[in-house]
């Protein structure tokens, strides 16, 4: 098949990692894939060309409904078998691409709709709007989160053409641990566990949370990585200046930064399925999660507890449950291995591509 994968922006962040995996997983399984953004934000688009996906960046959407990208769609995805848009902006262009222009043509592309994250539809009535008329026009939407699917399902989205779908990382072993020597590059004390947290920094993700309960944390520094997307709560948590938390920005190489940590942390208000906890589930590493859906969801249908949890917002619970961590290496031990069997058993790319081929096909159950 050819699939055309669309999205507006091509940054640094889970859901770029997730379609660079899908993508590298599509043409393992023989599949011609291209990929389209639009939008301005590019930073990754060379490191999808180095991984020898081929990257469409030849038109940049004007402000507003942009009808002339409407068109330049259409033209770029006429011979395709497959069209799949990841997330609302994508979402609408497809909708709109198919009532200006399919009905003049006999044979079109399937129109394929992955939703990763839904924060969006609390933030505007606009964007809550945009989803219940857009989601109609797709043929077959996959959601990463029960809760998404649930949401479609209330607002009229046949159960027919709605799937929920799990992200998928690529399994990765090493034999060795030590690789940036993180521990010397920041010259941390030789007793202090390496805490880290990956996502953008953003309000959203909790980080001044995490960092100003960072002084009730004993034997411990606190790694951050990720973008900074938005540059004034970035420089109120570098304003916080407190001992034993560093910043490292946006990196390609996370799974090198998670194999130098001892503890995975997230404060996170909203998640979609969180990438980053999957890929601290394959190194393993021991996680303490905010108690929201996008992180319990991932205990869904599992006998075994596979991180530990505390109540969002909650200062004591969350020092009480990391100093417990830091202090037992056993239980966090314990905690890691389930983790990482079942991301092992249920959360692989090539479980997720395949899943997906399926959904292409009218073939998935």
């Amino acid at each position: 098949m050819k699939i055309i994968h669309i999205v507006q922006f091509l940054g640094i962040g889970g859901l770029e990692k997730v379609l660079l995996t899908l993508i590298q997983e599509q043409i393992k399984q023989g599949h011609q894939v291209e990929l389209i953004v639009y939008d301005y934000e590019r930073s990754w688009v060379d490191y999808f060309r180095k991984k020898n996906i081929k990257v469409f960046t030849d038109y940049t959407k004007k402000n507003g409904i942009d009808f002339n990208l409407v068109k330049y769609l259409y033209k770029k995805t006429i011979n395709a078998d497959i069209v799949h848009g990841h997330d609302l902006n994508p979402m609408i262009y497809l909708g709109l691409m198919k009532l200006i222009y399919f009905p003049f043509k006999k044979s079109n592309p399937k129109l394929i709709q992955t939703t990763h994250g839904m924060e969006h539809i609390q933030a505007s009535t606009k964007n809550k709007l945009y989803e219940y008329l857009f989601s109609k026009m797709i043929d077959k939407l996959i959601t990463v989160s029960p809760t998404f699917k649930k949401w479609y399902l209330a607002h009229g989205v046949s159960s027919k053409k709605v799937y929920h779908i799990d992200n998928g990382v690529e399994i990765e072993t090493r034999s060795f641990k030590n690789k940036l020597n993180l521990r010397r590059e920041l010259s941390l004390p030789p007793e202090h566990k390496i805490l880290i947290c990956v996502g953008r920094v953003v309000p959203m993700k909790g980080q001044d949370f995490l960092i100003t309960q960072h002084q009730n944390i004993k034997n411990a520094s606190l790694v951050i990585i990720g973008p900074y997307d938005n540059k004034e709560y970035y420089h109120k948590l570098k304003n916080l200046n407190l001992k034993h938390v560093y910043f490292l920005g946006k990196k390609s190489n996370i799974m090198d930064y998670l194999y130098e940590a001892d503890i995975f942390v997230s404060a996170s208000k909203h998640e979609g399925h969180p990438i980053s906890v999957l890929e601290a589930g394959t190194v393993p590493l021991p996680c303490l999660l905010s108690d929201i859906p996008g992180h319990t969801d991932l205990e869904r249908d599992s006998k075994d507890k596979l991180f530990e949890s505390f109540k969002i917002g909650d200062s004591k619970d969350y020092v009480a449950k990391l100093n417990a961590l830091i202090k037992n290496d056993e239980k966090s031990k314990i905690l890691a291995h389930k983790l990482f069997q079942k991301v092992q058993q249920h959360y692989s790319a090539t479980q997720m591509a395949e899943k997906i081929e399926k959904i292409y096909q009218d073939k998935y159950d």
